[in-house]
């Protein structure tokens, strides 16, 4: 069979919504004459996978405290960190011309001509020397596919785990887990190796094993275009990110008044639908502060501002000042 044209990217920019955008937006335009290949890096990001729930992934009051963006991608899977040590690669096209198997050997043999001993893992990894390297996901739509995923180069292990331990306690839900493994840098494996001598040795492997490359483009970044742009403003809004979460209940335990009490929240498509406040010690209080919390956002800023509504308009009893403070700062949010 023929090998599909196929174009190789590489783009300098670092924004993680520009690059998870270019891949949606080729994936939208992909006809079944073309195929998309395309490396890539990402200043410090969390990207959760399509079904994840970012509260039960990663510290997302962490990642706001520090500026970190949090995405939500197109395809299943895990979560992942990103930082300028993690090289990132998609194929993009027809299912007949993207097959996973391919792929993955492609990616394989690159760790393997490193000097490295890779082995495929489960749910699509790619481990070396005993731990893992890469983490792979899928998106199919009809005949064309999108597979993309991870390579640690030289990513800053310890943020990596800093941000992926949750921070939110008692999450029960559908969504799905993430499946935690030991994990390398390859440039700890393999002598003299950098986040820019890989880039260019993987582009170099792909156009050199690839049939059908005709083209390799290195550019700053993307260009725009109309579908680009769109998918770009989708995938940056808070409905997207955190909106698409599953349906899912969270339980925070924390003392009041001498006595221990449990804020049981419910929550569908990022807004809190049900809330219970519930113990002894300040009952008026805890049912005053659950009816307010009904249809405001999982998240601690509006969290903050609904409750002010309730120091505005109720005789602020100090024990109901004490309630409101626990509540507007949840571990986590």
């Amino acid at each position: 069979m023929r090998a599909p044209r196929t174009t190789l990217y590489y783009y300098d920019h670092t924004d993680i919504f520009r690059h998870l955008a270019a891949e949606a937006s080729w994936f939208d335009a992909t006809d079944t004459d073309t195929r998309v290949i395309y490396v890539w890096r990402a200043d410090n990001a969390i990207v959760i996978g399509k079904n994840q729930n970012p509260w039960k992934e990663c510290d997302v009051a962490a990642l706001r405290a520090d500026g970190v963006p949090l995405a939500r991608r197109l395809s299943g899977g895990g979560t992942v960190f990103h930082d300028l040590g993690n090289l990132n690669f998609a194929f993009i096209g027809r299912r007949a011309d993207c097959g996973f198997d391919e792929q993955i050997a492609t990616i394989m043999a690159f760790i393997e001509s490193l000097g490295c001993k890779p082995a495929l893992g489960p749910h699509r990894s790619i481990y070396a020397n005993g731990k893992k390297c890469s983490g792979n996901a899928l998106r199919l739509r009809r005949d064309i596919t999108l597979h993309h995923g991870t390579l640690l180069i030289a990513s800053d292990l310890r943020k990596m785990k800093r941000y992926l331990t949750p921070a939110v306690p008692g999450i029960s839900g559908h969504s799905v887990p993430s499946k935690p493994a030991a994990v390398v840098n390859l440039a700890d494996l393999a002598s003299g190796l950098t986040i820019a001598s890989a880039t260019d040795r993987l582009i170099e492997h792909i156009a050199d094993t690839v049939p059908g490359i005709h083209r390799v483009v290195r550019a700053p970044c993307p260009p725009n275009s109309a579908a680009f742009d769109a998918r770009h403003e989708t995938l940056q809004s808070w409905d997207w990110v955190y909106g698409r979460t599953p349906a899912f209940d969270a339980t925070w335990r924390r003392p009041f008044a001498g006595e221990n009490y449990e804020i049981n929240l419910g929550v569908s498509r990022g807004i809190i639908g049900d809330a219970r406040i519930e113990g002894r010690g300040s009952p008026v209080a805890g049912r005053a502060i659950a009816a307010l919390l009904r249809g405001c956002r999982l998240e601690a800023t509006a969290i903050r501002e609904r409750l002010q509504e309730l120091i505005k308009t109720d005789s602020t009893e100090p024990a109901t000042i004490d309630m409101i403070n626990q509540i507007s700062s949840l571990r986590g949010l």
